[in-house]
C-alpha cells in the first residue's frame, strides 16, 4: 500500500544497525516497552502531550489532574493563589499541591509533540517498505486480556480514533498489523489497549506471505533506525537554557521550565525568579532533593537516550567542582550575632580584625559574624549559622580603636574554616527559609487541620472576614484565642496549636502592650535604632531578637530557625516567660 504523502519515503536514517550515535548507544528494539512507557501518562496510560509537572517531581497528563478544593485555613503565606490545591494522585506522595506549582512542563511537552510528528512519519516509512500489512487475523496478535476492548474503529486507525493525531491511512474493512517490535508496542499504547503498568509486550513473529521467510531482520533494523531517528531529533530539546549542556539533575520549576539543578541553584542565589520567565520561585533556597526532586520522567528519557553523554557530565560535574561552586570564603568576625536587616555597631581594636576590615573595605564590603560557642574562650568554637553583613560607616579613633556600622544581609552555614592572617574565613553556603510549600505543610501539620472541616484557624479566618481591614488588622490576640478556650497560650503546646497569623498578632499585641508600659528595654532611643515594629512576619521575630533582652543561646537558636512560624513560636515562647517573669 503506497503512502499518501510521496515526500515521506525515506525519512529514515538508512545507516543499517549500527550501535553508537556519537557517543551515545542507541537503545535497542529489545526496550521498546520500556521506551513507550516514558510518553504514556502514569494513570490513564494514554500517549499524551499535555504533561504537567508536580511539585513531587513526577508528571501526569492534564486531564488526570485531581479536582481542586479552596484551603483557606493557612494563613501564612496568605496569598489568594495559594489556596487552591489539589490531593497528589501518586501514593508515594501524598502531599498536598498549590495549583499554582502545577504547571505544564514545557520540556516535557516539546519532547513528546516532536515524537508524535516523527511517528507520524515512521508510519507512513512503514508503509512504504511493507512492514504494515493487511491481515485478517489480526486478533491472534492480541493478548486476550486485551481483546475485548478492541473495536473495529481501533482496528480502522492506527493510532485509535480518540487520539491527538490520527493517521493519515484510513483502513475501512481490512485487517492491519505492524511487525516491528517498537511500531507494534506503539500501536497498541496508542490504541489504549497497553497499561501503563504492563511492563512486558510481547509480538508474535510475521511472516512473508511471498517467501514463507520470517520478517523479524528487517523489522529490526527500522526499529534500530526508528530510535537513531529519536534519540537525534530529541537531543535538542533536552539541553538546559542555563548552561546549553545536557541536562544533569534535571530540576522543574513551579512554572514548568526545566534546568540543571546546579545552574538554577546558582541563578537562585541572585534572583529567586526563574530565568526565563522571571515568575517568582518561592521555593527551597538550596534546592535539595528531598525538597525539589528531580523530573523523573525527563531524567527517564535522557538516561534512555543518552547515557554515555550523561556519564560525561557527571564526571566533569566532579571534576569541575561545580557541586561546590555555590560555597563562598567568608571573613568572620567571631564575636556576637545580630539579625538580617537589622543594624548593628561594633568595635574593633585586635590586629588581626583590623587586617580583616581593611581587606573587606578592599573588596567587597561585606563580612560575616558568628557567635562563639563559649564567650570567655573565643578559641573553642563558633556556632555554624551566622549573618553576612554590610559595612555602612567606619570611624576611626585615636587609641586605635575602629567603630563600624553594619547593616544585616542574609544567613549563611559555615561548612568548614580556615585562617588566614590570623583570623578565621569560613566555607559557607547561603542559608535561606524552606520553600512556600513547606511553610504551608508545617502550618496545616501543627493545627491539625483537615480540608474536610473548618478547625480553630478556620474560625480565625471567619472571625476577621466579618469585620473591615482596619479592624482585622488591629484586632488584639487574646480576642481570636477565645476560641481555643483559653485566653493567653501558657506553654509550647499552646504555640502549636496556634496559626501563623494568630502567633503574629499575638507578638504585635504584646509589643503594643509593652510601648503602653514603657518598659526599659523599648526606649526611643532602641526604636530610632532599630525601627517601628514591623508588622511583616518575616521581618517581625528579627526586630524582637534585636530589642528584647534575650540570652545569647536564645538568639542562636531564632537565627538557626528556617521557618517563618518556627520563629513566630520562639518569639511567642519569650512573650511568655517575660509575662510569667512579670507577674
Amino acid at each position: 500500500m503506497p503512502p499518501d504523502d510521496p515526500d515521506a519515503a525515506g525519512v529514515l536514517p538508512r545507516s543499517g544497525s549500527a550501535n553508537h550515535d556519537g557517543n551515545n548507544p542507541r537503545p535497542h528494539p529489545d526496550f521498546s516497552r520500556h521506551i513507550i512507557r516514558l510518553f504514556q501518562c502514569r494513570l490513564c496510560s494514554i500517549l499524551r502531550n499535555l504533561f504537567v509537572s508536580l511539585p513531587c517531581g513526577r508528571s501526569i497528563c492534564r486531564d488526570c489532574l485531581p479536582r481542586s478544593y479552596v484551603r483557606d485555613w493557612i494563613t501564612y503565606p496568605s496569598a489568594p493563589d495559594r489556596h487552591r490545591v489539589i490531593q497528589c494522585p501518586f501514593t508515594e506522595c501524598g502531599r498536598v499541591h498549590a495549583v499554582k506549582d502545577c504547571s505544564s512542563d514545557v520540556t516535557l511537552n516539546k519532547l513528546i509533540a516532536t515524537v508524535h510528528t516523527i511517528m507520524e512519519r515512521v508510519w507512513r516509512e512503514a508503509v512504504r517498505v511493507g512492514l504494515l500489512i493487511e491481515y485478517d487475523g489480526i486478533s491472534e496478535l492480541i493478548p486476550d486480556k486485551y481483546r475485548s476492548d478492541l473495536s473495529d474503529s481501533d482496528i480502522s486507525t492506527p493510532f485509535g480514533e480518540n487520539n491527538m493525531f490520527t493517521f493519515y491511512h484510513r483502513f475501512d474493512t481490512a485487517r492491519v498489523t505492524v511487525v516491528t517490535r517498537f511500531l507494534q508496542t506503539w500501536a497498541f499504547a496508542a490504541r489504549r489497549l497497553l497499561p501503563y503498568n504492563d511492563v512486558q509486550f510481547n509480538i508474535q513473529c510475521v511472516y512473508d506471505a511471498t517467501t514463507g521467510s520470517p520478517i523479524a531482520p528487517k523489522a529490526e533494523e527500522f526499529d534500530i533506525n526508528v530510535l537513531k531517528t529519536l534519540q537525534q531529533t530529541l537531543r535538542s530539546e533536552v539541553d538546559c537554557q542555563i548552561c546549553f549542556c545536557l541536562l544533569y539533575d534535571p530540576y522543574t520549576t513551579p512554572c514548568g521550565h526545566t534546568f540543571c539543578r546546579h545552574c538554577l541553584l546558582k541563578a537562585y542565589d541572585r534572583r529567586d525568579r526563574c530565568p526565563l520567565c522571571r515568575r517568582p520561585l518561592g521555593i527551597d533556597p538550596l534546592l535539595k532533593a528531598d525538597v525539589c526532586p528531580s523530573n523523573d520522567r525527563i531524567a527517564g528519557y535522557i538516561r534512555t537516550f543518552w547515557q554515555d553523554e550523561l556519564d560525561s557530565r557527571a564526571e566533569a560535574y566532579i571534576a569541575e567542582g561545580i557541586a561546590t561552586r555555590h560555597l563562598t570564603h567568608i571573613p568572620l568576625l567571631v564575636c556576637g550575632l545580630s539579625f538580617p536587616g537589622q543594624p548593628m555597631y561594633v568595635q574593633i581594636f585586635e590586629p588581626q580584625y583590623h587586617r580583616m576590615l581593611e581587606n573587606v573595605m578592599n573588596g567587597n564590603g561585606k563580612f560575616g559574624m558568628v557567635m562563639p560557642l563559649d564567650p570567655e574562650r573565643l578559641g573553642d568554637g563558633f556556632h555554624p549559622i551566622g549573618v553576612l553583613h554590610r559595612v555602612k560607616n567606619t570611624w576611626y579613633r585615636r587609641d586605635g580603636r575602629s567603630l563600624v556600622e553594619l547593616e544585616g544581609l542574609c544567613r549563611f552555614r559555615v561548612l568548614n574554616s580556615y585562617m588566614h592572617q590570623g583570623y578565621t574565613v569560613g566555607v559557607s553556603e547561603r542559608a535561606d527559609d524552606v520553600g512556600v510549600e513547606q511553610e504551608e505543610a508545617m502550618e496545616a501539620a501543627e493545627v491539625g487541620y483537615d480540608a474536610s472541616d473548618s478547625a480553630a484557624g478556620g474560625h480565625l479566618y471567619q472571625y476577621y472576614d466579618t469585620r473591615d481591614e482596619e479592624a482585622a488588622a488591629t484586632a488584639p490576640f487574646w480576642t481570636s484565642w477565645r476560641q481555643f478556650g483559653s485566653d493567653m497560650p501558657e506553654c509550647a503546646i499552646d504555640l502549636n496549636a496556634m496559626t501563623t497569623e494568630s502567633l503574629l498578632r499575638f507578638a504585635l499585641s504584646f509589643v503594643d502592650r509593652m510601648q503602653e508600659k514603657k518598659v526599659p528595654w523599648l526606649t526611643e532611643a532602641k526604636l530610632m535604632t532599630y525601627g517601628e515594629c514591623p508588622a511583616d512576619p518575616v521581618l517581625l521575630p528579627w526586630w524582637l531578637g534585636s530589642t528584647i533582652p534575650i540570652s545569647n543561646p536564645q538568639k542562636v537558636r531564632l537565627i538557626s530557625a528556617f521557618t517563618v512560624r518556627d520563629r513566630l513560636k520562639i518569639c511567642g515562647s519569650w512573650i511568655m516567660e517575660i509575662r510569667r517573669r512579670t507577674r
